[in-house]
């Protein structure tokens, strides 16, 4: 399934999962299984199941890949989905459209480029409550005085970048 937003001339706003999502009675689609004919698949969940949104309180949607499905959507008996990009960049979404009313079109292209680090915003306020010595000092020196955007020519933004691929995530 993939997200579809949409709005019309009257200013309305909606979202909605659109896309074939299989029925699945036996199994979750999670892990290989037999191919003996007890986990085929029952065919497609009606579209009218899919969740969706419209106007919400917000006066906006993000979607950046994080888990969207509302509270409300019975995902174990529908099994949509279970695995989600982290919300790191729906959270940057959220913050600049919350900053402001309206938004030009340039400012929503400014944002589709936007390089803001989440992860190392927060990685930067964890340094900021702890004394270090060294090369450590150093390297908490310069992630905390950093302006957090993932800049090609940021030095702190490869030491975070790094510092993440080989030491926080998980193998």
């Amino acid at each position: 399934t993939v997200n579809q937003l949409y709005a019309d001339v009257s200013g309305n706003i909606g979202w909605v999962s659109a896309g074939f999502a299989p029925k699945r009675p036996n199994w979750d689609g999670t892990m290989p299984v037999s191919g003996d004919g007890r986990y085929e698949c029952a065919g497609y969940h009606p579209h009218s199941i899919h969740p969706r949104g419209y106007n919400p309180t917000e006066g906006w949607f993000g979607t950046a890949n994080q888990m969207n499905l509302p509270d409300d959507f019975d995902n174990e008996s529908h099994k949509f989905g279970f695995e989600w990009a982290d919300r790191s960049r729906f959270v940057r979404i959220a913050e600049a459209l919350e900053a402001k009313q309206k938004h030009s079109p340039e400012e929503m292209l400014k944002l589709q480029t936007d390089f803001t680090s989440i992860a190392g915003r927060r990685l930067a306020k964890v340094l900021k409550t702890h004394v270090f010595d060294g090369d450590a000092a150093k390297a908490a020196e310069m992630l905390t005085s950093w302006h957090n955007r993932l800049d090609p020519d940021s030095g702190a933004a490869a030491l975070v970048e790094i510092w993440f691929m080989r030491h926080l995530i998980p193998d």
